[in-house]
């Protein structure tokens, strides 16, 4: 088996797989075909102080990884002021920053930015974009990111690792930690096969309705975090017989001005009337349809309850009750 080294999309049997990088693969060669070496390093305990990562008028600290052709990438931090020394690392074979600009080099070095208090997660982040926006390590390794924890850092260049491969103790005050998921092997610069995506570890998947004529489509999604936007649109159902069902759409309110209190509510639209449904299976006594204004949970200050229709049908307002055909506005009760 092998690891995913970026998120993958896979059609099967009627369905797309939505499957992230670091998921398992088979069908892994680890012996006619040459595997890149796939590390995966985690920064969840990583100070929280730049004065440990990045002390000033110091030596910064860093780590670095080889691919199998000896080329070597130093990864270190730096303050906002600038005022941490890059290590130099030539015992190491690694190259400064001015000089691994070079046309003729062996190495790269890679300046991380950081601020005082940099959470483990957004040192994560930094770490990514730095080694992502890297010129010479576009051919050279695949850089991605899972749950502002990991790196996943996948060698494009072939064959088995080179000894101190990858070396995290030059890294002060810290827990930084690697693994090894999938280890290099075969010729150098040989054919690299990561193996089929294992729809087992897909995140999210679409698919045809599995019985009848397949006509509909299923949406799975992992959890409440997955979300569906639409930019200045709308979300529409239609029914095959309009005097029979009503279409319904809900709209995000008009994007325009139109004379309204702005900004302009969003609404649901439908060519008949509109019922609210609050079935409990005759199990619970929570049927209970409020109104809010000022507040994005219910019950949460600032927020004002104006309109309470309780489980039993006794309706509640906050203010009064008027009417063209009242002969007398009613006022409403309290909460």
């Amino acid at each position: 088996m092998g690891q995913l080294s970026k998120d993958a999309l896979q059609a099967k049997d009627g369905k797309l797989f939505f499957i992230p990088s670091g998921s398992i693969t088979v069908g892994v060669s680890q012996s006619v075909n040459s595997v890149a070496q796939y590390y995966v390093v985690t920064m969840s305990g990583a100070s929280l102080s730049q004065s440990v990562l990045a002390p000033t008028a110091a030596t910064a600290s860093f780590w670095y990884f080889r691919s199998p052709d000896n080329y070597s990438f130093k990864v270190f931090y730096q303050n906002t002021s600038g005022s941490s020394v890059e290590p130099t690392g030539s015992i190491f074979r690694l190259t400064d920053l001015p000089n691994s600009l070079k046309s003729t080099r062996s190495s790269s070095a890679v300046q991380v930015n950081l601020d005082m208090g940099t959470s483990g997660s957004e040192i994560t982040s930094r770490t990514i974009n730095a080694l992502q926006s890297l010129r010479s390590g576009k051919n050279r390794y695949i850089i991605s990111g899972s749950d502002n924890t990991y790196i996943h850092i996948a060698n494009v260049i072939t064959g088995a690792p080179i000894a101190d491969d990858i070396n995290f103790s030059h890294m002060s005050g810290s827990s930084i930690s690697y693994c090894i998921r999938v280890s290099g092997s075969g010729a150098l610069r040989g054919l690299a096969t990561e193996g089929t995506p294992d729809t087992g570890s897909a995140e999210a998947r679409i698919q045809l309705t599995e019985t009848g004529t397949k006509r509909s489509l299923e949406t799975a999604l992992p959890d409440s975090s997955s979300f569906l936007n639409l930019r200045d649109g709308h979300i529409g159902i239609i029914v095959t017989n309009p005097h029979t069902g009503s279409p319904v759409s809900l709209h995000g309110g008009a994007p325009i001005i139109y004379g309204q209190s702005l900004p302009n509510s969003p609404y649901i639209k439908t060519n008949g009337g509109f019922d609210i449904l609050m079935d409990n299976a005759n199990a619970h006594d929570n049927s209970t349809f409020r109104v809010w204004k000022d507040t994005g949970l219910a019950g949460v200050s600032p927020g004002v309850e104006l309109l309470h229709l309780d489980n039993d049908g006794t309706l509640i307002v906050k203010g009064a009750i008027s009417g063209s055909n009242l002969i007398a506005s009613v006022d409403g009760g309290s909460f």
